[in-house]
C-alpha cells in the first residue's frame, strides 16, 4: 500500500482515538505491506478473490459487488464489518482506499442502516448474482422518484428461480421478452423496463439476470405469510412466491412509493427510494 497512506490513516486513526480501521483494496502488495501491522483493530476489504487465498492474520471480507458510488462502497465497507462482527455500532472507524480509481482517508461512524441490510441481502443471495440485485434496485429506485412520464407507479420484480417462477404464474397479456436474452445489468435496458412497468403483472429475472417475462401473474397464498398492516395482494402474492420459490421480490408501492423487499416469504428490507 502507498506507505504515505497507511501512515497516515494510522495516525489519524491514534488522533481521532477511532475503534478500527478498515482497508479498501484489491492489491496483493498492499496486504504485503499490511501483514507487518501488528493491530488487531484492522479489517481489510477486497474485490479480489485471490487476496483470500493469502495466509494473513488480518481479517480479509470479500464484497459481494464493486460499486462506482464512493458514498455507497464505504457504506457498503462498514455493513459488511459489523455483519460479521468485527467492528460494533457506533465504533469510529478511520476508512482508508487504495485501489486504481481512489485514494481515500475519511472517519466513518458504524451503524446499521439501510446500507446493512443491503450488504445482508447481497452476501446471501445464493445462485442470484448480487450484481442482479442490485441492478434492479437501482431500476426501482429511479422508478419510485421519478414514477414514469411523471405518474406514480408499482411494480414488482421475481429474481431468481425463475423456471419454478414461470410455473407458479400466468402470463397476463403478451410477453414483450419472450425468446429475448435481454439483461438487467445492461444499462440501456433500465429505460426499457421503465416502459414496460406500465403493464400489469410483475417481472420475472432470472439469476443471471436475463430478463424471462413481464405481464405475469403470481399465483397467491397466505399460509404463514407475515404481512404488516396495510399492504395489498401486491405485496401478498410476492412474499408467498418468494416462500415456495427460491427468490427475492422487489417490490415497489405506487401508493406510498416505499420499496419493499421479501425473502423467505418474509419481508426483509423497506426503503424511501430517495434515501437508496
Amino acid at each position: 500500500m502507498n506507505a504515505v497512506l497507511i501512515k497516515k490513516a494510522l495516525e489519524l486513526k491514534e488522533e481521532s482515538k477511532s475503534d478500527a480501521l478498515i482497508v479498501y483494496t484489491n492489491s496483493k502488495k498492499d496486504l504485503k505491506d499490511l501483514k507487518s501491522i501488528k493491530n488487531n483493530n484492522i479489517v481489510i476489504i477486497t474485490n479480489n478473490k485471490d487476496l483470500l487465498k493469502k495466509e494473513l492474520e488480518l481479517p480479509i471480507i470479500l464484497m459481494p459487488i464493486e460499486l462506482s458510488r464512493i458514498k455507497r462502497r464505504i457504506a457498503l465497507a462498514m455493513a459488511a464489518a459489523l455483519e460479521n462482527k468485527l467492528i460494533e455500532e457506533g465504533y469510529n472507524v478511520v476508512f482508508v482506499e487504495n485501489t486504481d480509481r481512489y485514494k481515500i482517508i475519511s472517519i466513518e461512524k458504524a451503524k446499521e442502516g439501510i446500507d446493512y441490510g443491503i450488504y445482508k441481502l447481497l452476501s446471501k443471495s445464493r445462485d442470484i448474482d448480487p450484481e442482479v440485485i442490485y441492478s434492479v434496485l437501482e431500476i426501482t429506485k429511479e422508478l419510485g422518484i421519478k414514477g414514469r412520464e411523471g405518474e406514480p407507479v408499482g411494480t414488482t420484480f421475481i429474481i431468481g428461480d425463475s423456471g419454478n417462477v414461470m410455473r407458479r404464474s400466468m402470463q397476463i397479456t403478451y410477453n414483450p421478452f419472450e425468446s429475448s436474452f435481454i439483461n438487467v445489468k445492461d444499462p440501456v435496458v433500465k429505460s426499457m423496463l421503465k416502459e414496460y412497468s406500465r403493464l400489469d403483472g410483475v417481472f420475472i429475472i432470472g439469476d443471471d439476470g436475463r430478463v424471462v417475462s413481464a405481464a405475469r401473474y403470481l399465483e397467491s397464498g397466505k399460509n404463514d405469510i407475515e404481512m404488516p398492516k396495510g399492504l395489498g395482494a401486491r405485496h401478498i402474492s410476492a412474499a408467498y412466491t418468494t416462500k415456495v420459490a427460491d427468490a427475492i421480490a422487489i417490490v415497489l408501492s405506487e401508493s406510498d412509493k416505499m420499496i419493499r423487499i421479501f425473502s423467505k416469504g418474509k419481508l426483509v428490507l423497506e426503503v424511501d427510494p430517495e434515501e437508496l
